[in-house]
């Protein structure tokens, strides 16, 4: 009986030396990077699939690069601490948020910075952009997009969702105009709307 018990505590404390010993994640806090003067780590970078124009319904073209949408001042970025700070962007007095851009000075200087995360909701991996400004990544503030497959007419063809903070389709768009004209308004059965 002893030996059993001893065999199985031998067992038990093994497997949970293994486990630790594997890289089973440890409950500490992942310390947050720090940017750059602006708080900016990297560029959200997308993946090459989603590059390119798509057109809506109506045919009118939105363009997707390596790191933003639209644009060309629309870019997406990694937001961390403020370099020399302990804060965040968002968490910077009000004086420092309405500083001007030296290169625009006639703007702010976070009139088109948006921030970029990943999230998976309903199944589906979207990006998830905000102004770099919002604490946080709401259904109000936010917009969400994501490409995949759909099939049409027996066919599998590449389509860019648009969807609010919380993964609600608002729009799609298509590589081809054609097909964006015909199916820009069609409601996919996997897509919540």
């Amino acid at each position: 009986m002893k030996k059993k018990l001893l065999t199985i505590l031998t067992c038990l404390a093994l497997s949970i030396a293994g486990m630790t010993t594997l890289g089973i994640k440890n409950s500490q806090p992942v310390e947050a990077k720090t940017g750059d003067k602006y708080g900016i780590v990297k560029p959200f970078v997308l993946p090459k699939s989603w590059r390119g124009n798509w057109y809506d319904a109506t045919g009118a073209a939105s363009k997707i690069w390596k790191s933003g949408y639209n644009k060309p001042e629309n870019s997406i970025w990694v937001m961390g601490k403020v370099k020399g700070t302990n804060k965040y962007p968002w968490q910077m007095s009000k004086k420092w948020k309405n500083q001007k851009n030296p290169v625009a000075s006639n703007k702010k200087l976070f009139t088109h910075y948006t921030r970029g995360t990943w999230k998976r909701m309903k199944g589906v991996k979207w990006a998830v952009v905000t102004w770099a400004l919002n604490k946080k990544f709401t259904k109000k503030n936010s917009t969400a997009f994501a490409c995949h497959y759909e099939k049409l007419n027996g066919k599998r063809h590449k389509v860019l969702f648009w969807a609010n903070g919380k993964g609600k389709v608002v729009g799609q768009r298509f590589k081809d105009v054609n097909l964006a004209q015909k199916y820009g308004k069609y409601h996919f059965k996997d897509m919540s709307y």
